[in-house]
This record gives structure tokens, C-alpha cells and sequence, in this order.
């Protein structure tokens, strides 16, 4: 660069404006930006953010004090301060103060001084050095800071910043001063180096991840900055601007106070405050600051703001020129932009010039390939390391250093929500640190310890297990979902890894505030108290015994199946769209690796964007599962993860791309996730699956089946890394939860309390049962159509009545918003026990969802809106009369089942139904030789009539006539009717009957056992089949049994059937297995013994007469 061959700038003022007494202060540094300071035992967290807050604190305390003073607050130091600056040499890195006397120091006494050491000590040291040596023995860093309860005001605005924190030492502790005076002139008298230095930092790094090279952060920029004196001695806004530097994650790698000529100035600024613009061409001194880190260029505009101050204000109120900036004309800083002016800056202010060089002889170490050049911007000083014994002693000091990289271990704690990982790993991302493992871990208190957590985090970190009373739930009629239990544990790597890890922590303290993901819904945490980001988020360096308490190689992967993979494509897998799915999804390569955050947040958090077809609300988005990070994938592994098949020109391309580009896996759960996550990925990345045009990577690999996903997932994960999310699994509540055990089981076999999702991907959904009540009014007539509409969607009756509604029972089924509404409460159980009921038993795969789906809003207007096909929509009228009630959850619905249906239901015993309680019906409860003989049929006494809003009616005037000429029949379907096709050929026959003016007065569905099938056969014994016959065919599994009156319904049944089997021969099969009275005493019989009531809509009833 051109800068190379000007002149030297000066780094201290010239001889003629300085005192001839001058000492060197030398404040020693374990890297950049931190304090060496003693650990005292600390934990190293507090310890890396003392050391760092030690460091902001000094040097503006120290550009407070630059010659000539100009804020006067605080102790009065002895000295000022003329010369600053941030160099290695050979013994180590430093930060260097060149101190003057002052004037008031230089007129004093040194009485005092002489009091406080001995004879011995004083002898041959200078009084100016003792001056300084008592000063910082007696005075601590707290009290020079005179500004701090200003600086804390400054980031009261913010949600989670990381607050300045003065640490409590005396300046003798971090501070030495050198006796010599020819001290100075080693420091600061010494030319400057051409190249970069990195300086070996204390962190370790895992060696079984991502080497160095591919480890690299190719967001690391270097950016400057020049302060003029306004700001830099000014403590408040200097102390300010370093704290957002180290909040926003970046390391302070040149920090030089120099003394440039008015030319030099004017080459690199446009304009500059009326202090530098002196006819005499003296001006004074500016600091040149220089940062690296991700993004650094920009990051420090933002910082620093617009140079308007108007414009900043309006823009961001809390940048520099926003707060300190008065005048337009009077500008705090000379800021280049663009890259080409950042890397001539670079060289100007922090590089060595050719002409000095030329003087020296050669060193063997100048032309090492390890040095760089100061302009480099980039990350091609990461590797840099240095080995102090074997350095000559004429190595030039370097101005611009970098730190060496190092692993630390971020673990989120359970407070946190899965749902917010994808946030989590793109503010590392954005802070430049590179995932190199992941894991979802349960910890023990004991792994808390060895991470150093103190007893309140260990609390937040590690809970334990807390039992939930099942009795308190159930009142409820909701599943509560269990407190987390696992912790995220991340492996991350940067450089000065550590130093970064309190922003870290505060950055994502913020970004989740920001989010609104900080609610403690399942926290054991008190929610009054608020979180404290120690108990969200802790960080440790990594070392070998502590990655090994956490399990080792966060990226380790089961050894591979015994059972090759291809044998699994004869096994059935979980495919249906309408259930619960796992799709796998893999992110390939460097570059993905820095989205791979927003892409999790997108598919994690969808947002109101996406809204659901359901009336559930909003789409929730996917549940996650499972999280693996790999430096890289196997041959096997690349050959199942890669979209291409043998044979493509790709193939080979995305294999070799696949085993030599770090990836991340996620497992995802949701309703039909394989097309969801196929819509998510084609609005986020434009070429999925496809290589790019350079052919170097593949960004985004979806599996596109069940089957795929088992085998890939066979391969990363094991049962134990499975983590289910219930806060943000939205089918949750219509599933059973995993590990319950029948009273029977439990004290025979221990089941597993986690879901197993292998066993889940290759047997599917379980099959559950779900309550539907159809209102009274909405189903005497509309039986047959729902009964269609049901089967179509593939439900099976496995229970079926008719009741009359308590009260008390109306109550409960009414939802929350109507009864916190006297007025709406009154309405509903007035219209619920107004008439008969038909409640269901339902049967299927995802039962209690599927239903809910189908019903839609509780209010039919909004149903309407919604989908027009929704029941409620077709079938309700209001809020009230909305037609039917649904099990909301796999609790109420459990709850509901056992409360219509206690004698048990009509289907075969299951494992689910078995561990609820819940038994199969062997024989009917209602069917009873000596009861129904103490029924009779009588009719109904002379009123008004429910019509099918549920309110009463008057007679028409041929009501008498009409009910002298109304029958009531008895019908038996027996199970040969109700199975065997595909669509139930029951339910053409009800809607003839229905069609034909029945009105159904009654509904069973039953099971009868032979003495109660006998009863029945005996009862028909003068139709036309034998009554051994009959039992056969009321045995054969379940019966349905209606109740059915109109004009002649005994005596016209004949006749009615056979001409609906000309007219519809498919009802024959049908009408040749149905059972029926032939006479009206036969009919009151069966009424008698089938049923103990009818519907409020008949005009017979079954009276109970006592012995």
C-alpha cells in the first residue's frame, strides 16, 4: 500500500510540548480486549467478563487523562497521559501508557510519599515513580471511574444489555509501571511491524471437529475507526462506545493514541472538527481504534451511527453520533466505509513504513509465511500461532493482533423452548461463532457442578422430576404437558472464544425478548421474579474431561444397523397426510451452515403467515425432535442423504459434496409434514435438492418419503436422542401420552415413559375413540346422512345412544367462554335439556383431531367463512344451536367416553382402551327377561311437540287422528348388516326409512349374549326364520337397534320393505338379515326389552312399574 512509504506518525507529542520526565505503565493482556488478572478461584465466566470490564474501564480512564487534560472529575491522578497504545512484542501482548508529570504533580512535595515505603524501596527511584506507585497502590478502579452511574443510564433502554460492571481492584493490581525512563523509548520510539500477530489465546479446541481451516468464519472483517479528542476524552462516551464494540462481538485489535500531521488528517478525513484545523498546523492528538469480527465493517457503522446527528437520532437513538454528536460541522470520529479506504487506513495508522524497514537489517522471521500484512481484512490471520522461545529479539512490535481460536460449550437451559433453538443459533452465527456439535441432554446436578453452575442455575438446568397428579388433570379435562426436562448443548467455535462468551449470553437474552420467547409456560422458575439470562444460558470452555462428562463427541452416531437398510422397504411405515409425520431435513455446507438459524426459525416459527384450515388458529409450525451436527458424512451415510440416484451426472458431485461439507440434521414432527416442509423449503431456497451452478454444494436435502426418513434417521440418532417438544406439539392434546400403563401392568412390566419413534415411523398412529353428541333436534331425521358422512371419512361407531341431558352433565360439556357468560350458560343447558340427544362413540387413527376438523368453529357464521362443508356450517344456526359437541381432547374425550358409555363399548379390546380403562362390551345392561316385564308402552300424554330447533310446537289439528293411527316398531340390525362392504349398507336402509316419514324415536348399538339373543329370537319366533337362526345372526358380533314410529309402522312394514327392494335392489341383501316385529305386541316386546326409554320426540314412552 502507498501508506508504506510516508513518514512515521508520531506516538507521542514532540519533545518540545513534553516534560523531560516520563515513565512507561504497562497493563498486560491474556488477549484481546481482556486483562490478565488473577482468577482468585472465580468461575471463569465472571472472570473473562471482570478481565474484559477491567480493560474498557482503563483505557477510558486513561483517554481521560491524555495531555492536555480536559475534564478534571474524579481522584486527581499525578500524572497525564501522552502516550497510548496496544502492541505485541516479545513478551507477550500489552496495553502502553507513556505518563507525564503534571503541573500541580511536579510543584508538590514528595513528603507524603516518602512516608508510605522504606528507605530501601525509595532508594533510586525517581519521585515521580513513587508518586505513581503510591497513587495506584491506595486508589481502586471504582473510584477513577467517576462516570459509571452515567454509563449504566445509557443502556436502561435496552431489553438485555450487557451491563458495564466495574470490578473492585486496586490499579496497582492490574497496572505496573516501569522505573526506567528508557522504558519509553522501547515502546514507543521502536518501529512499527508490517504484519499481524496472533497471540495464543487460553482456550482449547475439540480436535475431532472441523479442522481449523474449515472452521473459518469468512464474515471475520477488520474495520477502524478515527476518534478525535471530543470523544475520546470524553470517558463517558469513550467507555460507552467500547462496551457496544464488546456487546456486539467484536475484539479490539489496534488501539494506537497518535499525534498526526494536519496533511496526513486531511487524506483521510473530509472534514474534521475546528480543533484540527489550526492555521499553525499543530494539531491534536486522535486515537486510532481498530476491531475485527463478523461483519465488523458494518457492525461498527451501526455503532457509531450517521454522521448527521439529526439523521441518527431518527435512525437509532442509541449510536454515538445519535448521543454525543452536537454539530454537524464538529464531527466525533472519520469512519471509512468502503473496503479499499478501510485497508489504506489500516496501513496508514496501524502499518510499518518501508523507509524504516530498509534501515534494519533483514530478519530471518520477515519473510515467514505465518506474518501477514495489517491490511488484511479477512480470516487469513486465523491460523497464525505464535512460539515465543523461538522469536528473535529484533522482531518489530505488531499493532494489529488476532487471538487464536477455542471452543466453548454454550448449554441452553429447559426454560428455554425448542422452538426457539433456530433463534438461538443464528445469533451465534451473526456473533461469528462456527457449530462444531449439538445435543439435547437431560443434566444431572452433578454435570451442573462440573460446569461450574452455582445452585440457582444447577435449579434451572438440571429439574427434577416432578409428579403430576393425574386426578387434577383429568378434572380438568386437559393434558398437562410435563415441565422440560433436556437442556441444549452447543459446541461453538470463534476466536477469543471466551472473552465473547458474556455478549454471547446477552445477545441471546435479547434476540429471544425481542422474539417474545422468554415465557416460562413450563418453567419451574418463579414467572414474578423475571429470568435471569444465568438461569437460560450458561457457557464453559470446552476441555476433554468436560466434554466427556457430557457424553463425548457431541457428533457421534449410532454404530451401523446390523440389518441392512434395504430390507426395511418391505415393512409399512406411517404415511397418512392427515396424522402425525417425521420428515427428516439435512443442511449442507459452510455457507448454509450460517442460515441454517433463520431457516429452523422459518420452519420452527412460521408466524400468522401461514394460517391453519382448521379452526385451530394461526399453524404452529414443527415440533423438533432431534438435532446432529457433522463435520462431515460417511460414504454410507452420503449415498442415503444424497436426492440423486445412481446414474445421474449429479450423483457422484453431491456425494463428494456431502463428505466434505459440515451438515446439520434435523428431525421434524407435524400433520402433514412432508408437504409442509416441502412449501417451506421452496419459499426459503431457490434451487432445493439441486447443486448450484458452480456445482459445489447442495444447501437443502428433504426426505421425501416415511421410509426414507426411517433409514436416515437410523443412521444419526438413536431412541435416546428423540426429544419431544409437548408445548408446541399442537396434536399433543388429541393423543394419548406416551408411557401410561394400566392399572393391571403396573405392578407386572415397566414400560418406557419416552416415545419410541422408530416403533411410531413403522407402525403408524394408534387407534383411538372420541365422543360426538348431536344436539337436540339436529339428528332424528338426519341420522343416515351423518352415519354416510362418518363412514366417508373413515370412522367407526363403537358406541351409539339416545339420552336425555342432566344438568349437571350439559354443564360440563359446554366450552369455557360460554360459561364465564350467565346469560349464554342459561341459553345452552336450557337448549341441551330441552329434547334427546344422540351421543357416538367414534373410531379411528387421530380420532379426536379428525373430529374437531370436521366440526370446525363452535360459532356456524364463522364455521361458514371458514368452509361451508364444515358440520357446524350445515347443520348449526348459532352459537347455541350450533348442532353438535366434540371431544376438544384426548383427556375430555377419555373422560367423555367414560361417562356416556360406562358399561363399555362395541369393538375389540386395544392396548389404549386397555391402560384408560375402558373394556368392551360383553353383553347388554338393558336386556333382561324379569325387567322388561316390568316395562310397558303407554303414550304420551297430549302437548306440544319439539320441533328441530328444540322448541315446542302445537298439535295441527289432525293430531288426534294421526296419533291413533302412529306405531312405534322395534328393528334389530344385526352385525352381518353393519359390516362387510365398503360403505355399511345400514345406512341406505335408514335413509329409506327416514325418506318414507320414519321418524327415529330410539338408538342403540348393543352387544347380546346368548341368553339375551335367545330372549329376542323367542320373542320373534312367528317370523319367519327359526329362532336358532336368529341367535346365529344376533351373536355374530354387534346389533343396532332402532326405534322407529310413524302412521302403520307395524302392520304397512311389510309392504313398505318389500317395495324399496324393487325399487333399490342393494337394499335387499340388507332387508333379507333384518329383524322386525310382524304384529304390534310383538313390537311393544321388543320396546320393552330393548329399550328403557325413547326420545322426547315419540309419541309412546316406556313406563317402569314397580313390583
Amino acid at each position: 500500500c502507498e501508506a508504506s512509504y510516508l513518514p512515521d506518525i508520531d506516538t507521542l507529542p514532540r519533545p518540545h510540548s513534553m516534560k523531560n520526565e516520563v515513565l512507561l505503565m504497562t497493563i498486560w493482556l491474556s488477549s484481546c480486549g481482556q486483562v490478565a488478572i488473577d482468577q482468585c478461584g472465580e468461575q471463569v465466566p465472571n472472570t473473562v467478563q471482570r478481565a474484559a470490564n477491567t480493560y474498557q474501564a482503563l483505557v477510558a480512564w486513561l483517554l481521560s487523562l491524555v495531555f492536555p487534560l480536559k475534564v478534571k472529575s474524579g481522584p486527581k491522578a499525578p500524572f497525564q497521559v501522552v502516550g497510548l497504545q496496544q502492541a505485541w512484542q516479545e513478551d507477550g501482548l500489552a496495553l502502553y501508557a507513556c505518563l507525564m508529570p503534571t503541573d500541580e504533580t511536579s510543584a508538590q512535595s514528595s513528603t507524603s510519599v516518602q512516608k508510605m515505603k522504606t528507605k530501601e524501596e525509595l532508594q533510586g527511584t525517581p519521585i515521580f515513580y513513587q508518586k505513581i506507585s503510591a497513587f495506584l497502590a491506595c486508589v481502586w478502579l471504582p473510584d477513577v471511574i467517576w462516570w459509571r452511574a452515567e454509563l449504566a443510564n445509557c443502556f436502561q433502554n435496552q431489553l438485555c444489555p450487557l451491563l458495564p460492571e466495574i470490578p473492585s481492584v486496586l490499579l496497582s493490581d492490574v497496572t505496573t509501571v516501569n522505573p526506567d525512563p528508557q522504558a519509553v523509548e522501547k515502546v514507543f520510539a521502536v518501529p512499527t511491524g508490517f504484519y499481524w500477530q496472533t497471540v495464543e489465546a487460553d482456550d482449547e479446541y475439540f480436535p475431532n471437529s472441523s479442522d481449523m481451516e474449515a472452521s473459518g468464519d469468512t464474515d471475520t472483517e477488520v474495520a477502524m475507526v478515527l476518534l478525535f479528542e471530543t470523544l475520546f476524552q470524553s470517558p463517558l462516551a469513550t467507555h460507552h462506545m467500547l462496551q457496544l464494540v464488546l456487546a456486539s462481538g467484536l475484539d479490539i485489535c489496534g488501539l494506537r493514541l497518535l499525534y498526526p500531521q494536519q496533511d496526513v488528517l486531511l487524506s483521510s478525513s473530509d472534514k474534521l472538527p475546528s480543533s484540527y484545523t489550526s492555521e499553525t498546523g499543530e494539531v491534536p492528538a486522535v486515537l486510532a481504534l481498530g476491531v475485527r469480527g463478523p461483519r465488523a465493517r458494518s457492525t461498527l457503522q451501526r455503532i457509531i451511527g450517521p454522521p448527521d446527528p439529526q439523521l441518527a437520532s431518527a435512525r437509532d437513538g442509541a449510536s454515538i453520533n445519535a448521543i454525543y454528536h452536537q454539530s454537524q460541522a464538529e464531527p466525533l470520529v472519520s469512519l471509512p466505509h468502503l473496503h479499499s479506504h478501510v485497508h489504506r487506513e489500516l496501513c496508514l495508522w496501524f502499518g510499518g513504513r518501508a523507509a524504516a524497514a530498509a534501515l534494519r537489517p533483514a530478519s530471518p522471521h520477515d519473510d515467514s509465511a505465518s506474518y501477514q500484512s495489517p491490511s488484511s481484512t479477512g480470516t487469513e490471520a486465523d491460523e497464525e500461532k505464535v512460539d515465543l522461545q523461538g522469536i528473535a529479539p529484533s522482531r518489530p512490535p505488531a499493532m494489529l493482533v488476532s487471538t487464536t481460536k477455542g471452543d466453548v460449550i454454550l448449554v441452553v437451559s429447559p426454560v428455554v423452548s425448542p422452538h426457539a433453538y433456530g433463534n438461538v443459533i443464528s445469533v451465534c452465527t451473526r456473533r461469528g461463532f462456527v457449530l462444531q456439535g449439538i445435543s439435547q441432554q437431560q443434566l444431572s446436578p452433578h454435570q451442573g457442578l462440573v460446569l461450574s453452575m452455582t445452585a440457582s442455575q444447577i435449579a434451572a438446568f438440571c429439574p427434577g422430576k416432578i409428579s403430576s397428579s393425574p386426578d387434577a388433570s383429568c378434572t380438568r379435562g386437559e393434558l398437562s404437558a410435563e415441565p422440560r426436562m433436556h437442556s441444549l448443548v452447543l459446541l461453538l467455535r470463534k476466536e477469543n472464544a471466551s472473552h465473547h462468551a458474556p455478549a454471547l449470553v446477552t445477545g441471546l437474552m435479547d434476540e429471544l425478548a425481542k422474539q417474545g420467547l422468554l415465557g416460562t409456560r413450563q418453567s419451574r422458575l418463579p414467572t414474578a421474579s423475571g429470568l435471569d439470562p444465568s438461569e437460560c444460558f450458561h457457557v464453559a470452555p470446552y476441555t476433554e474431561p468436560l466434554l466427556q462428562v457430557l457424553g463425548g463427541n457431541l457428533s457421534a452416531v449410532p454404530d451401523p444397523p446390523i440389518v441392512p437398510l434395504h430390507l426395511f422397504c418391505y415393512q409399512t411405515y406411517a404415511s397418512d397426510p392427515d396424522m402425525e409425520q417425521v420428515v427428516m431435513l439435512t443442511l449442507v455446507g459452510r455457507d448454509t451452515m450460517k442460515s441454517a438459524g433463520e431457516i429452523l426459525c422459518q420452519i420452527l416459527l412460521p408466524g400468522d403467515s401461514n394460517q391453519s384450515q382448521s379452526a385451530e388458529g394461526p399453524d404452529l409450525g414443527f415440533e423438533l425432535l432431534g438435532l446432529k451436527w457433522l463435520p462431515h458424512l460417511t460414504q454410507h451415510q452420503a449415498k442415503e442423504i444424497t436426492p440423486f440416484e445412481v446414474g445421474e451426472t449429479s450423483w457422484q458431485r453431491s456425494l463428494d459434496t456431502l463428505m466434505s461439507n459440515p451438515v446439520l440434521v434435523c428431525v421434524l414432527r407435524r400433520v402433514n409434514a412432508f408437504r409442509v416442509l416441502a412449501d417451506a423449503l421452496k419459499r426459503l431456497t431457490q434451487c432445493r435438492e439441486k447443486l448450484s451452478k458452480s456445482g459445489s454444494l447442495l444447501q437443502t436435502v428433504m426426505a421425501l418419503t416415511p421410509e426414507v426418513t426411517f433409514r436416515q434417521a437410523t443412521l444419526f440418532f438413536t431412541e435416546m436422542d428423540f426429544v419431544t417438544d409437548a408445548e408446541h406439539r399442537p396434536a399433543m392434546k388429541y393423543l394419548p401420552p406416551p408411557g401410561k400403563r394400566s392399572r393391571a401392568e403396573e405392578l407386572e412390566s415397566q414400560r418406557c415413559h419416552a416415545e419410541s419413534l422408530f416403533t411410531y415411523l413403522q407402525a403408524g398412529a394408534q387407534i383411538l375413540c372420541t365422543v360426538l353428541l348431536i344436539k337436540p333436534g339436529a339428528w332424528s331425521q338426519s341420522l343416515a346422512r351423518i352415519l354416510r358422512e362418518l363412514d366417508l371419512e373413515k370412522f367407526s361407531v363403537v358406541g351409539m345412544k339416545h339420552i336425555d341431558l342432566e344438568p349437571g352433565i350439559a354443564l360440563g360439556l359446554l366450552p369455557s367462554e360460554a360459561k364465564q357468560d350467565p346469560a349464554a350458560l342459561e341459553a345452552h343447558c336450557t337448549y341441551l335439556t330441552s329434547g334427546t340427544v344422540l351421543v357416538l362413540c367414534l373410531q379411528r387413527p387421530n380420532a379426536v383431531k379428525k373430529l374437531i376438523d370436521l366440526l370446525g368453529p363452535e360459532d356456524p357464521k364463522l364455521a361458514q367463512a371458514l368452509d361451508p362443508l364444515l358440520w357446524r356450517a350445515q347443520y348449526g344456526t348459532s352459537t347455541v344451536q350450533n348442532g353438535f359437541y366434540g371431544s376438544k381432547s384426548y383427556q375430555r374425550a377419555v373422560r367423555d367416553v367414560k361417562l356416556f358409555f360406562p358399561e363399555g363399548l362395541c369393538c375389540a379390546e386395544t392396548q389404549t382402551l386397555e391402560e384408560e380403562e375402558i373394556y368392551n362390551l360383553k353383553r347388554d345392561p338393558t336386556v333382561s327377561v324379569e325387567i322388561s316385564k316390568r316395562r310397558r308402552i303407554i303414550k304420551r300424554e297430549a302437548g306440544g311437540q319439539l320441533d328441530s330447533s328444540g322448541s315446542e310446537q302445537p298439535r295441527s289439528l289432525g293430531g288426534p287422528l294421526l296419533d291413533n293411527l302412529c306405531q312405534t316398531t322395534c328393528l334389530v340390525l344385526p352385525g352381518i348388516i353393519l359390516r362387510g362392504s365398503e360403505h355399511p349398507p345400514y345406512v341406505e336402509l335408514l335413509d329409506w326409512l327416514i325418506g318414507k316419514g320414519f321418524r327415529v324415536t330410539g338408538v342403540r348399538l348393543t352387544v347380546l349374549d346368548a341368553p339375551q339373543a335367545l330372549c329376542i329370537s323367542e320373542t320373534l319366533s312367528r317370523a319367519k326364520c327359526s329362532v336358532a337362526a336368529k341367535c346365529s345372526l344376533l351373536m355374530d358380533g354387534l346389533c343396532l337397534v332402532l326405534a322407529a314410529q310413524r302412521d302403520r309402522a307395524v302392520i304397512c312394514f311389510d309392504s313398505l320393505l318389500n317395495s324399496v327392494c324393487w325399487q333399490k335392489p342393494s337394499v335387499l341383501d340388507t332387508a333379507q338379515h333384518l329383524l322386525y316385529p310382524q304384529n304390534e305386541k310383538q313390537a311393544q316386546e321388543l320396546l320393552c326389552c330393548l329399550f328403557d326409554s325413547l326420545t322426547s320426540e315419540s309419541i309412546h314412552q316406556i313406563e317402569f312399574q314397580d313390583c
